[in-house]
């Protein structure tokens, strides 16, 4: 069975797709695991990224991950060696709003039929609570969740909790793992100073509060930096590790931040 990583968070802006875009770059390029990222956001940022049209991906054409809640299969596109990619488009929050029964299992379903041919597979979720992120949620085994250390981030945290403890207890399906990673960290702001040491010492108490997740291993990890390179990879459509290695390799300790989130997480499979 495939590692099944949900990247989600209800707020946007929070670096939730360079996440899922740097981690499958680590799992495929650099440990040389078989993996599938997906798109599952119908604002398809990270198709974009993938510099991919959403456009080209929409009706019947066979990589139309909203095509999963007409019970339809889909070909994933291969994008380098070992990573495999299902883009995203505006149909996919209009198929999720239909009145199909089950639809909040239907990604969970589909990644059934397919799981075996992977060994990860990553979902980066829309930034919005929906029958989307109840997909995400209940289709993964891990969920990794930026949030960015400022106040106005830090303050929606445990109503953010308190919806993935509803849909556990709904549907009686609890995340085995939740990993936090505080995102766009700048040490010489108290402000993130501050919310990082809440992040680390009083968010932890607080999942142990909620019935359904009080069982759920919980960790903090490293922050990542506000860094420049962040943004110039993404906007020159290439991969972080890939840009640092050809534009910016001054930056190599922000590329090793990502190695060590994917070493982390690699320790599931090994399990």
């Amino acid at each position: 069975m495939a590692l099944r990583i949900g990247v989600i968070n209800q707020k946007g802006g929070v670096g939730k797709t360079t996440i899922s875009n740097a981690l499958a770059y680590e799992f495929a390029n650099q440990l040389g695991l078989k993996t599938l990222l997906i798109d599952f956001d119908p604002q398809a940022s990270q198709t974009i990224l993938m510099n991919l049209n959403p456009d080209d991906f929409s009706d019947s054409n066979q990589p139309n991950i909203s095509r999963i809640f007409e019970k339809e299969m889909i070909e994933p596109i291969n994008i380098i060696p070992n990573l495999d990619f299902i883009p995203s488009n505006t149909q996919l929050s209009r198929q999720s709003e239909k009145a199909v029964v089950g639809k909040d299992k239907m990604l969970e379903k589909f990644l059934k039929k397919i799981e075996s041919n992977y060994n990860v597979i990553i979902i980066d979720s829309n930034p919005s609570f929906s029958s989307l992120m109840t997909n995400v949620v209940l289709a993964s085994n891990i969920l990794v969740v930026p949030i960015g250390t400022s106040a106005l981030d830090e303050a929606g945290t445990h109503g953010f909790f308190q919806i993935i403890e509803e849909i556990a207890d709904v549907y009686e399906k609890i995340p085995e793992k939740i990993f936090v990673i505080p995102t766009k960290f700048d040490k010489r702001r108290r402000d993130d100073r501050e919310v990082l040491s809440i992040f680390k010492n009083e968010l932890p108490l607080y999942i142990k509060t909620l019935d359904n997740l009080q069982e759920t291993e919980f960790e903090v990890l490293n922050p990542i930096p506000e860094r420049a390179v962040i943004k110039d990879a993404s906007a020159s459509r290439m991969f972080l590790k890939e840009y640092i290695e050809t534009y910016e390799k001054a930056q190599r300790e922000v590329g090793l931040i990502f190695e060590e989130i994917a070493q982390k997480l690699i320790q599931e499979v090994a399990k």
